[in-house]
This record gives C-alpha cells, sequence and structure tokens, in this order.
C-alpha cells in the first residue's frame, strides 16, 4: 500500500508523464462510437483502479462498476478468473473476446479463459518472443496499433 501511495503521489506530481499510453484515447473512442462492449480486467487492487479511473478520467469510455481488478478473493494471472469475470460482465462469451495483454501472466489468464484473440502488447524487441507464445495471435508496441478492422 505504501509503494501504491507513493507512485500515486509521483503520477500527481508529474501530470505531464501521467497520462493514457499512446493510442487508448482513438481507441477507446472508436469502443464507444461503435458501441463496442469493453472492460478492463487489472491486477491492481480497487484503490488503485479507483485512482486511475478517476484521475485519468476512464469513466467517460468504461462502465466503472464493470472494471475487474484484484479484489483478493480470486486468484489473480496466470488464473482465468479475472478474464471470465470481466466477459461475463459485458455480456460476451470468452471466445467472442479480444484481449490485449501486456503481461505473461496475463497472456496465460486470457489463454485459460478461451480467449478467442489474444493481442500481446509489447516493445519490439520482445515481439519474435511474444508471437512463439501459442496463444499469441499478434504482438503490437502501442494501442495505435490496435487492428480497428477486428470489428466491422
Amino acid at each position: 500500500l505504501e509503494k501504491e501511495s507513493a507512485y500515486q503521489k509521483l503520477c500527481l506530481e508529474y501530470p505531464a508523464h501521467f497520462k493514457l499510453s499512446p493510442g487508448a484515447v482513438n481507441l477507446f473512442d472508436f469502443l464507444v462510437r461503435k458501441n463496442i462492449p469493453h472492460t478492463i480486467a487489472s491486477g491492481s487492487d480497487k484503490n488503485n483502479m479507483d485512482f486511475f479511473a478517476q484521475h485519468l478520467n476512464l469513466a467517460q469510455w468504461f462502465n466503472v462498476e464493470k472494471i475487474v481488478y484484484d479484489n483478493h478473493l480470486r486468484p489473480g494471472k496466470p488464473f482465468p478468473d479475472i478474464y471470465l469475470e470481466a466477459a461475463k460482465n459485458i455480456g460476451i462469451l470468452p471466445e467472442k473476446c479480444i484481449v490485449v495483454e501486456d503481461s505473461i501472466a496475463g497472456l496465460e489468464a486470457a489463454h485459460r479463459a478461451s480467449i478467442g484473440r489474444i493481442i500481446a502488447l509489447g516493445p519490439e524487441k520482445r515481439h519474435k518472443f511474444l508471437l512463439k507464445l501459442p496463444c499469441v495471435c499478434q504482438v503490437i508496441e502501442s494501442l495505435q496499433e490496435f487492428p480497428l478492422s477486428l470489428f466491422p
């Protein structure tokens, strides 16, 4: 909790660096405009998710009640529970979901949840490694590269 508080304080002290990742706003705007069900499945706890939701104004794109976070009641990633709950929250079968994930544990969790399309997010130097993982369909370096063409 102390580490999280210190991180949150740093975020607020350096607002120029505390922002959504490149491409996030365009992707989120697209999902909202096209009425595509979406949510966040995060390994962060409620305190952290509330902080980010408030300071990054996530409610303009997400129903914050449907965001799934580490509630300390279900096993965390790499267990599939968080993705299964997220899919249920948005009313989509896991096999029909798309997950963008930046951690190995998260990729494994998405795979175990039978997510239909798993996109790994990582730096170019890790692309070859990530593409070798059997569950990964595609690797992108930033959300700017997210293939909007996946949605007709």
